[in-house]
């Protein structure tokens, strides 16, 4: 049975889920309920932290103007 968590203003702000149900869950969708152990590559932070720092504001796109070009597309 879920259970809903209310914040003080009476808002729902969580659900909880037996474990039953998030087991059967986590095989329906292949949720991974561990953590991903993920390292980014030294060679791959220093091609980020180049761009910045030789990019100029013209390079920039502001973010409505870029969420608006990909609903185009």
């Amino acid at each position: 049975m879920l259970q809903y968590i209310h914040d003080q203003n009476g808002n729902t702000s969580g659900v909880f889920i037996p474990m039953e149900e998030w087991n059967k869950l986590k095989n329906q969708y292949h949720i991974i309920d561990e953590p991903i152990d993920f390292v980014i590559p030294e060679w791959h932070k220093k091609i980020v932290l180049d761009r910045i720092a030789t990019a100029k504001p013209a390079d920039y796109i502001d973010a409505d103007d870029f969420f608006k070009q990909l609903a185009l597309n």
